[in-house]
């Protein structure tokens, strides 16, 4: 159906009557196609110029001297859906058309195009610039007076040999224009051994989020960016990368293409892109095209140098394109028009084959076998004052010629240089893996002593000790051990904060637990040999353990909320352009807070354990159970490791592997020691047998009864299992 359809257009169109002006001229109707909003409004520039061209070639007495040029135009937006909707409008309401001018943008294009092949249509594109219309197959009717984006891409290739730019990245939408030219670039750097260090790409979309594809090329260092996409996009782009500091610093360079060399694209952009370069087709620099500019900038306001008027160069010289071409088989060949069909295949193909002409583009303008012009492309840059084009490339030659200096984002005209791609690096798999397993078989330990504690719950051993605070010194190395797995990991928001929390509310489980204790036992005995008659029970210096933890446990809050540590990339001593190193920042006040505080109690410890070591030499016939020795051993540990390895993990280690160990080896010995001096010797008396619940108990009679044939009033003398720890 689709066939009989168009065959009935055909049918249509070639048997209808030419207009005559009043003079007697036959009119020849030309199709325009101009986005004069959306993606990429160079319509704006354009429009204007093929309105000034075909005057001019009316004007010219001796190019057509029978005919004048008329143009029906259409407002296409640079969509696709548009421009087919105004292609076809034209195509079937005006068929007496010779040929069409447009449109700009290449997704524009392309639809046009196709149906241009079913009319045999004419079409010159002054702006579309993807490969994809290179295509003679599926547009067998296309020219361009602008060049293919293969060029473009080649000009970013010639671009980053002449700065010397070994590293980059690239940024594409996935529209075929923008993959195409950035596959050609791509190919290019890899035959020049550039290394293209992140390639990202997206939708072409107002609504798509491009932050994840900025944070990657944050992540991987890139500071040399080639980007192709249309105005709108770019404006986005550059307005998120402006969040991301990395992105947004005097080092990083954004390379695009024309979509951007546009006057629209500085307002779009809010001056974000300042120090950037976008590639356009140089301008034309002949005097024919600096006559054609004064009546322009009479008409318009543009000045001969503003960015984007390359275009406006390629629309006058599509209209020069057919005014030539139509003289040549109108009056020298003096083809006739009767058949619109046969006329427009023989139109295409002269043009296609003999244009050949220098007018207000850069260089001479003809075509190759796929209907494109070879165009030299110059280098803008995006300065305070506007676009300047700072360097020329010619693909023809492959030469690069610098015309002005380059303001770059650091202000200067020092090319930014390149780096190298950023590894970020935490610590070595080695010493991660190693500690990973050791924790791992530390761990077993305290398990197995809270089997053990759960099995032998009420034996008098473990009954004079207080199994509950027992309980929670195990737990509490366990959680201790726990830190070495967490640090292991590569600093995230949460990797961060869990240690903080872990470590020292590990620290504070087991230390209130042996402070409380070793309190209970001083408070008793303080007067050296004389037993005082004084009642704390085990539900009060729990009450007092589980108060010190509980005001940690509030002061960690507040810390979580108002300083809490964050993940940072810092650059590597040694290298810092290749290597970044994790690490948690966060406000040492806080840190120096809470570790002076657990100094000072460990200081009281160390004191109460002292004294209470006396009290195990005087009492030590009635004291059968006092572990006061093993208390202080454990104070002891905890003193060292806060006075020499927390000062060396804080301060002296610069090396991540360096504080990684240190910090393992403070938490895992802390906790080996703790679990070996307060729990072996108690299951080697269980297992032995070596203590005996006789024993226990002829020393609390023993006790009591010496108490009462003093004829003393009767008071709580603190049984084994409450007056030892």
């Amino acid at each position: 159906m689709m066939l009989v359809f168009c065959l009935w257009l055909l049918c249509l169109s070639g048997s209808s009557a030419l207009e005559q002006d009043g003079e007697g001229h036959i009119v020849l109707q030309l199709g325009g196609f101009f986005p004069m909003e959306g993606g990429w409004p160079v319509g704006v520039y354009v429009q204007p110029m093929v309105e000034l061209a075909l005057k001019h070639v009316n004007e010219n007495s001796t190019l057509l001297p029978n005919y004048k040029l008329s143009m029906t135009w259409n407002n296409t937006k640079c969509t696709a859906g548009d421009a087919i909707t105004a292609a076809n409008w034209q195509f079937s309401t005006i068929p007496e058309l010779v040929g069409v001018i447009g449109e700009g943008c290449s997704v524009a294009s392309e639809p046009i195009a196709l149906l241009g092949g079913v009319y045999h249509m004419p079409q010159i594109s002054y702006g579309s610039t993807s490969p994809v219309l290179s295509n003679e197959v599926l547009y067998p009717y296309f020219l361009r007076v602008c060049g293919s984006d293969v060029n473009q891409g080649l000009a970013w290739l010639a671009a980053a040999k002449h700065h010397k730019w070994q590293r980059v990245g690239t940024i594409n939408s996935q529209e075929s224009l923008h993959s195409m030219l950035t596959e050609k670039f791509l190919i290019g750097a890899q035959k020049e051994g550039i290394s293209v260090i992140a390639s990202e790409s997206f939708p072409g979309s107002q609504n798509h989020d491009v932050s994840l594809l900025l944070a990657n090329m944050a992540k991987k260092g890139v500071t040399i960016i080639f980007m192709a996409c249309y105005s709108d996009d770019a404006a986005r782009i550059f307005e998120e990368a402006k969040k991301i500091d990395v992105l947004s610093g005097p080092e990083v360079v954004f390379i695009g293409t024309d979509a951007w060399v546009i006057p629209s694209f500085w307002e779009l952009s809010k001056g974000n892109a300042l120090g950037s370069v976008g590639f356009s087709p140089a301008p034309g620099d002949s005097a024919f095209r600096k006559e054609i500019f004064d009546e322009y900038h009479a008409l318009t306001g543009l000045d001969i140098e503003a960015a984007g008027l390359a275009y406006a160069d390629a629309g006058y010289d599509a209209v020069l394109t057919f005014a030539l071409g139509l003289h040549q088989i109108l009056e020298v060949e003096e083809y006739p028009l009767t058949d619109i069909v046969s006329f427009r295949d023989h139109l295409y193909s002269y043009m296609l084959e003999n244009t050949f002409f220098e007018g207000m583009t850069k260089g001479v303008t003809t075509f190759d076998s796929y209907g494109d012009k070879t165009t030299p492309y110059g280098m803008y840059n995006f300065q305070e004052s506007g676009f300047v084009m700072t360097a020329e490339w010619d693909p023809l030659t492959d030469e690069w010629l610098e015309i002005s200096d380059t303001i770059w984002p650091s202000n200067t005209t020092v090319v930014p240089p390149d780096r190298y791609p950023i590894t970020f690096v935490y610590i070595g798999e080695g010493p991660r893996i190693a500690f990973i397993v050791i924790a791992a078989l530390c761990a077993i330990v305290p398990v197995t002593f809270m089997i053990g504690l759960i099995v032998y719950w009420d034996h008098p051993i473990m009954v004079a000790s207080t199994p509950a605070f027992m309980m929670c010194i195990l737990f509490g190395t366990l959680m201790g051990i726990s830190v070495v797995w967490v640090i292991a990991v590569i600093p995230n928001d949460v990797t961060c904060v869990l240690p903080n929390w872990l470590g020292h509310i590990a620290f504070w489980l087991v230390f209130s637990c042996l402070f409380v204790k070793t309190f209970r036992v001083w408070y008793i005995f303080r007067e050296g040999d004389k037993l005082l008659t004084t009642i704390i029970t085990n539900t009060q210096i729990f009450m007092m353990a589980a108060g010190i933890v509980l005001i940690v446990s509030i002061y960690l809050a507040i810390w979580t909320g108002l300083g809490r540590a964050r993940p940072l990339a810092i650059p590597d001593v040694q290298f810092p352009e290749q290597y970044h190193i994790w690490i948690c920042e966060y406000n040492n006040i806080w840190n120096i807070v809470i570790y002076a505080v657990e100094l000072a109690f460990l200081a009281c410890g160390c004191v109460l354990a002292y004294k209470i070591n006396k009290v195990k030499i005087l009492k030590k016939n009635m004291l059968r159970y006092n572990e006061s020795s093993h208390i202080a051993v454990c104070i002891f540990c905890l003193i060292f490791v806060g006075l020499v390895i927390v000062p060396s993990v804080e301060w002296l280690s610069e090396s991540n592997d360096t504080r990684f160990i240190l910090e393992c080896v403070a938490l895992l010995v802390n906790a080996m020691v703790i679990n070996c001096v307060m729990f072996l010797p108690k299951f080697y008396g269980i297992w032995t047998g070596k203590r005996s619940d006789s024993q226990t108990t002829s020393s609390a009679e023993r006790t009591s009864r010496t108490q009462s044939s003093r004829g003393n009033r009767h008071v709580n003398v603190p049984q084994p299992s409450s007056s030892t720890t």
